[in-house]
């Protein structure tokens, strides 16, 4: 009985730590820099992997994905975009 309650809290344990498929995303460390677009803001990102990585984020987060995406420096027009509604 005792081993079936440590085997319970393991297995809580576990679920309650488990990663968003975002975590699990490849991101290469190369230095590209890339910009998502929103009508009201720029995403920057050292590099695509990034730019997706932050993508994914806003979505799981229910906020809309960047209208476009490309590989070089954000304009300095508008602030940065959020990765969730609180910041």
């Amino acid at each position: 009985m005792k081993i079936f309650i440590f085997v319970l809290i393991l297995g809580l344990c576990k679920v309650m730590t488990v990663k968003s498929d975002c975590d699990k995303m490849r991101i290469r460390g190369f230095n590209r820099p890339s910009c998502g677009h929103l009508p009201d803001c720029y995403q920057h990102a050292k590099n695509i992997d990034i730019l997706d990585y932050y993508s994914c984020k806003r979505k799981e987060n229910g906020l809309p994905d960047f209208t476009s995406k490309w590989e070089e420096r954000c304009p300095d027009d508008k602030p940065q975009c959020s990765l969730s509604e609180s910041t």
